[in-house]
């Protein structure tokens, strides 16, 4: 009877070890997701997969596979930049 309660109250130590913590699942989300039906008009037809920022440097835009520009993410005011083919916010 003694094994059994032992067994016992160590699976129930690793269950309670094994669950998330409040802090896991409270980290603030620094990048914030733009909606998708966000397009511009901005220049001719794209590339599909290359990226660009556009207003002032403070969004970030894909080209789409219908080759129009679509908002894919927003910065901080300004903090978008441009390197390598891609864009990426600082």
């Amino acid at each position: 009877m003694k094994f059994s309660s032992t067994l016992a109250a160590l699976a129930f130590a690793a269950t309670i070890t094994a669950a998330p913590s409040k802090t896991d699942t409270e980290k603030p989300n620094r990048v914030a997701v733009a909606p998708r039906q966000a397009t511009s008009t901005a220049g001719s037809l794209c590339n599909p997969g290359s990226y660009q920022c556009q207003n002032r440097n403070s969004d970030i835009y894909v080209c789409n596979g219908s080759r129009t520009w679509q908002l894919s993410a927003r910065c901080n005011a300004g903090r978008c930049v441009q390197s390598n083919g891609g864009a990426y916010c600082t």
